[in-house]
């Protein structure tokens, strides 16, 4: 019995390209359509189980944005409650232009994103894509809007 082959490092494995390259001509042309069809069936499983998903009320959307912002200014250091929210006013504009178009249809960030960026990510999910100015991010800071 022959050992399976060792499975190279990320750095040496072949790209798509090489392997599809390295294809008859013939193959190349079925091979693609194959690949093709298939990113294109798993676009539509993805939107169909999005679409399955209920939408949450606009009560729960306020809730979870608010609880988003107050996880976002623990995550912010500055001496008063008014700096930090200018702070956060800053990072949820730079995150808006920036991060959220590549990051808007996930429903969560992976684990391994910092608080901050899960915190920023859920504030524009749950305010529809709209970063809050730092007075309303001050007003969250202190409990109130709920």
């Amino acid at each position: 019995m022959s050992a399976a082959p060792a499975i190279p490092p990320d750095d040496e494995r072949p790209l798509w390209a090489d392997i599809v390259g390295a294809m008859p001509p013939q193959h190349r042309a079925t091979v693609l359509a194959y690949l093709i069809e298939q990113a294109r069936e798993a676009a539509e499983a993805r939107a169909e189980a999005a679409a399955l998903r209920p939408a949450p009320s606009r009560a729960d959307r306020i809730r979870a944005r608010n609880a988003a912002v107050v996880r976002a200014l623990a995550c912010i250091d500055g001496a008063s409650a008014s700096g930090r929210a200018k702070r956060l006013e800053r990072r949820l504009r730079d995150y808006a232009a920036n991060g959220w178009n590549r990051e808007r249809d996930l429903a969560e960030l992976p684990a391994g994103s910092s608080e901050l960026r899960r915190a920023l990510h859920e504030i524009l999910r749950m305010n529809g894509g709209k970063p809050l100015g730092w007075t309303w991010l001050l007003r969250l800071s202190d409990g109130g809007l709920h």
